[in-house]
């Protein structure tokens, strides 16, 4: 891009083919709100990059752990980011798409001190800290409280394989932290490290839901607490979803 191209005409350019799903007013306030996320993993990395395509140019990126070689089935990030930080490496891709975003990166593990810095002044908080995990841990526990102290909406994903639950807190209207809402433990690989199992498809899903959330909620609108998609049952054929009898019928009805 021309470096001396107005920053106004650039903007206009880049949300144009927005008119129609998102309203002038809306696309403002999402221009002019501070986002602060909080895991710049799959699932928040995944958000990031749909903000800033929706017109995001407030950011701020707590994240303290470094890509590795596993994690680019599904982040954003190549071969020659491994090893840096995660937040940083988003930073510089937030880049390639709109130069003029500001981005703050936090380069250390959320607890209750970072989490206070995360949700001041921020408009919504994307919450991915345990996106793969069962059990959301004190990170979750500190960032929700902040916010909940704060008044500031918060946009949780918890991932299972190719099942997506985004949960949303919205604590402009309830000023009591929830409690943990994601799903059952979640598929495990066989690796000696025990971690979750987790694919790019599942993590674009949280970041596609989370990004019409934040629209929804910076303009006023009440939003669904829960929202759960399983890619997996719904590529399926519909026998499948029902269950193994139904499946059996439905390859009985289709054999030769």
């Amino acid at each position: 891009m021309d470096g001396s191209a107005d920053h106004e005409a650039f903007y206009a350019r880049l949300v144009m083919r927005h008119a129609g799903l998102i309203t002038a007013a809306e696309q403002q306030s999402l221009r002019d709100t501070v986002i602060a996320v909080a895991g710049c993993g799959a699932a928040g990395g995944a958000t990031v990059e749909a903000l800033v395509r929706l017109g995001a140019e407030h950011l701020r990126l707590a994240e303290h752990s470094t890509v590795e070689l596993a994690d680019l089935n599904r982040h954003r990030a190549g071969l020659a980011d491994v090893g840096e930080n995660k937040g940083s490496v988003l930073a510089r891709r937030v880049h390639t798409i709109n130069p003029y975003v500001r981005v703050d990166v936090v380069a250390a593990r959320v607890d209750d001190r970072t989490a206070r810095t995360l949700v001041r002044d921020a408009g919504v908080v994307i919450d991915s800290i345990g996106a793969c995990l069962p059990r959301p841990g004190p990170a979750w526990a500190g960032l929700h409280d902040a916010a909940a102290r704060a008044r500031v909406p918060v946009v949780s994903g918890y991932t299972n394989a190719g099942r997506q639950t985004v949960v949303t807190c919205d604590y402009r209207h309830r000023h009591d932290p929830l409690p943990p809402a994601g799903p059952a433990p979640a598929a495990r690989t066989a690796g000696p490290d025990e971690r979750p199992a987790s694919a790019v498809y599942t993590a674009d899903l949280f970041g596609a839901i989370a990004a019409r959330t934040v629209v929804d909620l910076l303009a006023g609108r009440r939003v669904r607490h829960r929202v759960v998609v399983d890619l997996h049952h719904l590529s399926r054929p519909w026998p499948f979803r029902l269950g193994p009898a139904a499946a059996r019928r439905g390859r009985d009805r289709n054999a030769p």
